[in-house]
């Protein structure tokens, strides 16, 4: 029986996470100015991994309550920007532009709450 080609050369989400890894640390270092900057001129895939990261932030029932909480109270006024990145509908030049709006110091706030959870994943601990 022959083997299916795989679709549309797409990885798997656990090599996309170790791919994106030392760029999203790098991320949340820049001057939140820079970040925006550069935010404006990431590919498509770059934006699907940060896409992802949110999700996870935005959904993971590994944080803590008090983070979670901070995270609700800083992340608030960005609700609806927040939202309109992890839908799945939805063009990817109005993400872009969205993601480019989030920018500067939000965006590091989640990147330091997704970069633990994204190691947990590729590293599990052992116990």
């Amino acid at each position: 029986m022959a083997r299916k080609k795989s679709c549309g050369g797409r990885r798997s989400k656990t090599k996309l996470r170790k791919e994106y890894l030392p760029f999203m640390q790098t991320l949340k270092q820049i001057n939140p100015s820079h970040r925006t900057i550069l935010l404006g001129h990431l590919n498509d895939e770059t934006c699907e991994a940060l896409y992802e990261a949110v999700k996870n932030v935005l959904e993971n029932p590994k944080i803590t309550p008090s983070r979670r909480a901070m995270l609700r109270k800083r992340l608030s006024p960005h609700k609806k920007v927040l939202r309109n990145l992890v839908k799945k509908s939805g063009s990817r030049s109005a993400k872009k532009k969205n993601l480019t709006k989030l920018g500067g110091n939000p965006l590091a706030l989640i990147l330091g709450t997704a970069i633990p959870l994204l190691l947990d994943v590729i590293f599990p601990r052992r116990r």
